[in-house]
């Protein structure tokens, strides 16, 4: 890989350095001591401003000797300034008057694509508490699916004697988790499309993989009681948004992922436009949309045949209704944790979504369970709760997706069998508890994380490569 230190002259002709680590010797700009440049960037040298170069002037006189104007140096972008790293090697570069134009635009070019690369994210600053959560709404979700879904659709041959009813808190901190840490996300990539490629990156392959894995479990007891599926319920599921496309999801748990990059949709759309640049006040009138949108389908519900209903119901949907409030919570949290805008508005803006979710809520959620999760994340959020940095609850963190979208089908599977073969019910509970984990360990790490690999190394290759020809095409044609 080559360095390129670019110099501007005064006389309008750009020389051009390269530091090869092959070291070999550059033969188009004829290099004989190149000027070293450490690894660190703190001594990455400066050049002086009487740094001699052998180059012709502008009327044509090869070999005359001239002083450039020098500018600081600038490798990929930015070299700092070291005041105590003042001299450098001399480099002589030897080149005719015709030859000193092209290569200087080659450099140029040379230059610029490497200005325009993939676009260089922040580091990633995780918090283990919001992992933690994680993992515990999903511990939530299988200890209701497992316990109440399961007795409701299927059950035990004898009464498990206990259930877990609660699975629609688990889905609501979900979502509040959801709007916290994907805001923060996109505040680190700064791009809606780069936030969108990344999301699509992490959710498709596991969620594809499933879906070929559920057809085959849904020709299974008991799963096959509830009937069989058409092809066109396949073909609808694979957009990720069967629901959208009035169909059922093959694996009844991805409705929430369905909802999930619909809300990545909108948050893009909305970063692209820059309505976040003051997020408490559009999500305010985002929370008054979903009021009116919410009011005109209950109030015409029971004439499911009304003109508009259907619009309105698919709207509804495609908008998150329901569930944008959720999400707002988390985002005015990552607001009032940056503190970059004005506090009273984010807390507006928190206040809102609250009150917002339980006046269009469907589900009748406690509000008490609310406000006791929004104070749980907001402590985790902060990292004040580290009793929840423990590693089984951060070990399930790093394979929640693949738990989350085996645990279902694949666990009532698992229940039914040792049920069947005499199995008491609480043992049968018991062992698929961790068979679903460890399945769900191996699917993560050797399917789901070495796809995302291979596929973000050929997403950040397809950048480069878009970037190095916009560079290309915004080059300046060098001319003798």
């Amino acid at each position: 890989m080559e360095s390129l230190l670019r110099v501007s002259s005064k006389r309008g002709v750009c020389f051009s350095i390269l530091e090869c680590q092959n070291r070999r010797r550059h033969p188009a700009l004829g290099i004989t001591n190149r000027i070293p440049l450490s690894t660190s960037p703190d001594n990455w040298p400066w050049i002086p401003p009487d740094f001699p170069t052998r180059a012709g002037n502008m009327s044509g006189e090869p070999g005359t000797w001239g002083r450039v104007n020098t500018r600081r140096a600038q490798v990929a972008g930015h070299i700092p300034h070291n005041p105590h790293d003042r001299h450098v090697d001399t480099a002589t570069v030897r080149c005719a008057t015709l030859a000193i134009r092209p290569i200087a635009s080659q450099c140029d070019l040379a230059f610029s694509m490497a200005d325009s690369s993939t676009h260089q994210l922040a580091p990633s600053r995780r918090v283990a508490e919001l992992d933690a959560l994680r993992a515990l709404a999903a511990i939530n979700l299988m200890l209701f699916h497992f316990t109440h879904v399961y007795s409701v659709k299927f059950g035990y041959s004898t009464p498990l004697g206990f259930e877990w009813p609660y699975g629609k808190y688990g889905v609501q901190l979900f979502f509040m988790l959801s709007g916290l840490v994907n805001a923060m996300a996109l505040s680190r990539i700064g791009s809606a499309s780069e936030f969108i490629g990344r999301r699509l990156i992490r959710i498709a392959p596991a969620y594809y993989l499933v879906v070929g894995l559920n057809l085959l479990l849904l020709t299974w007891l008991p799963l096959s009681i509830q009937g069989g599926y058409r092809w066109e319920q396949v073909w609808a599921n694979l957009t990720i948004v069967p629901n959208l496309l009035g169909y059922e999801c093959l694996e009844p748990v991805t409705w929430t992922l369905q909802i999930e990059v619909l809300f990545y949709g909108v948050l893009a759309i909305l970063f692209a436009g820059g309505a976040l640049r003051n997020p408490a006040r559009t999500l305010l009138w985002y929370m008054a949309v979903c009021i009116v949108l919410r009011g005109y389908m209950n109030v015409f519900a029971p004439q499911g045949d009304s003109e508009g209903f259907g619009f309105a119901a698919w709207a509804t949907q495609l908008l998150l209704v329901d569930y944008m409030p959720l999400f707002a919570i988390g985002m005015m949290l990552h607001e009032l944790r940056q503190g970059r805008s004005d506090w009273r508005w984010n807390l507006a803006g928190l206040v809102g979504a609250i009150v917002v979710f339980h006046w269009i809520d469907q589900r009748h959620h406690n509000p008490l369970v609310t406000l006791a999760l929004t104070g749980l994340l907001a402590a985790a959020a902060w990292g004040r709760i580290p009793v929840l940095r423990t590693r089984p609850l951060l070990f399930i963190s790093g394979i929640s997706y693949s738990l989350y979208l085996l645990h279902n089908n694949l666990g009532c599977v698992l229940i039914y069998q040792l049920d069947q073969l005499g199995i008491p019910p609480v043992v049968c509970f018991s062992a698929s508890l961790p068979l679903v984990i460890l399945l769900a360990a191996a699917a993560s790490r050797w399917i789901e994380q070495p796809l995302a690999r291979r596929l973000r190394s050929g997403w950040d290759a397809l950048r480069q490569r878009r970037a190095s020809w916009r560079s290309l095409n915004r080059a300046p044609i060098a001319t003798s």
